[in-house]
């Protein structure tokens, strides 16, 4: 790589690095603002164990159904059970550690590691992002139906759905034209990138021919109804224990602002932050439990329990997919 090529990443990697110490800093400030922080660690002491159970009981649920769905997408590409369960164990976690999405790479390296071709495990990834972005689009709508004619939403939060009902969407339609129309997209970036160099377009349009292959493990229609299946056990625990988790602490609140939050949360985390999505978790929390008359103050101890869960069980889940990880495939 070139010298000055080499400088133009570093400083863009530097620069996306200070705008999500920026992100992570405001988004701190602003769902703690007007918070007793005192008040809020007694509260988090007294949770009381059994509720923490329960949603750590829930989070290994939710872990199993995206396992299974992970091997819909995976095992007709030539993964193990065991390279499935390793894989997404130390990939998700990954995601959630590192800065910048940079762990979203991990998963398809692992899988490439493990004999299964990277672009279509680069699909796989993709097409479960996608889905998982147009499940929460579709919750946030559906449910803003259902809220009292006299909530208002805040401006930000129109904004982001907007924008998240946009960006998914353009995902799916990119996903569906590259599946009906393989070869021209693979003719399409041979085209940009063989200019540069023939060997670099060669490896492009193998790698893109890997990634439409990857997107047919969804022609088998059990496994599309599987897929779907498990991504709605997936996120419906999800807001099930969100639901749970905040009736400790606020008493009266329907059972779908465990679903409206986490959907709200989903869109605020999809932030540039720092590792762990500090800040933009809690904010994800505030926004989403606030159209429900939750408080500032009982929103940050529902956010700090549930990050605080969610930190513990994503470095144990992530310790046992490195424990049983199968060893490099043979070349």
């Amino acid at each position: 790589m070139e010298p000055n090529a080499t400088k133009s990443s570093a400083a863009s990697l530097a620069l996306k690095g200070i705008v999500a110490l920026a992100v992570t800093g405001g988004t701190l400030w602003w769902a703690f603002s007007g918070v007793d922080l005192a008040r809020l660690g007694r509260d988090v002491a007294e949770t009381p164990w059994v509720v923490v159970a329960m949603f750590v009981g829930a989070h290994v649920v939710m872990h199993a159904a995206r396992t299974v769905r992970w091997g819909l997408l995976i095992r007709p590409l030539g993964a193990s059970w065991r390279l499935t369960f390793s894989s997404i164990s130390v990939g998700i976690p990954a995601a959630f550690f590192l800065p910048l999405r940079l762990g979203e790479l991990v998963r398809p390296a692992l899988c490439a590691r493990g004999g299964v071709p990277l672009g279509g495990a680069v699909a796989a990834v993709a097409v479960e992002r996608i889905a998982d972005g147009i499940v929460n689009v579709g919750i946030f709508f559906a449910l803003v139906r259902l809220l009292p004619a006299s909530t208002t939403l805040p401006d930000e939060l129109v904004v982001a759905s907007n924008f998240a009902l946009l960006g998914f969407g353009a995902g799916v339609a990119f996903l569906v034209a590259t599946y009906f129309a393989r070869e021209r997209m693979v003719r399409l970036v041979h085209a940009i990138s063989a200019p540069v160099s023939p060997a670099i377009g060669e490896r492009v349009a193998g790698l893109a021919t890997t990634f439409v292959d990857g997107l047919a493990s969804m022609r088998s229609l059990p496994r599309l109804v599987g897929f779907l299946a498990t991504t709605f056990v997936y996120w419906g625990v999800n807001g099930a224990a969100t639901w749970m988790l905040a009736r400790t602490y606020v008493a009266a609140l329907d059972f779908f602002a465990g679903a409206f939050t986490v959907a709200v949360t989903v869109f605020a985390v999809a932030l540039p932050a720092a590792p762990g999505f500090a800040g933009t978790l809690e904010a994800g929390y505030r926004l989403g439990l606030a159209p429900f008359g939750v408080d500032a103050s009982h929103a940050a101890v529902v956010a700090v329990v549930a990050h605080g869960v969610q930190l513990v069980f994503m470095g144990a889940i992530a310790g046992i997919g490195a424990w049983v990880a199968p060893p490099r495939a043979p070349r």
